[in-house]
């Protein structure tokens, strides 16, 4: 989570929701879907920061507890990618081979 991130005119306001009312605040962070932590970074590299991967919100929104979050697996359907680590690979090779893929 970066504070002070640069934000592109198209992104000025928040894309949050809470309590089902969208925010008109003016979005000030950066909200990754899929996890910027180090691990997945070794794993998907620059892709982790892929506009499909990220959330401008404001303050308030960004420290809610209710936040969109996406698993590794709806990471890669989502940019069209196969999933890199071992875990993913194996449910994928297991389901094709189950007839279910």
């Amino acid at each position: 989570m970066k504070k002070n991130v640069k934000l592109s005119k198209e992104n000025l306001f928040c894309e949050g929701e809470r309590l089902g009312v969208l925010c008109l605040n003016r979005a000030t962070e950066k909200h990754h879907l899929y996890s910027d932590k180090q691990q997945h970074r070794k794993l998907y590299g620059d892709l982790i920061d892929h506009d499909r991967n990220i959330q401008f919100l404001c303050y308030n929104c960004h420290h809610c507890k209710s936040l969109k979050k996406m698993t590794e697996k709806e990471f890669c359907q989502k940019l069209g990618i196969k999933p890199r680590s071992k875990t993913e690979r194996q449910k994928a090779r297991f389901t094709v081979a189950r007839g279910r893929g």
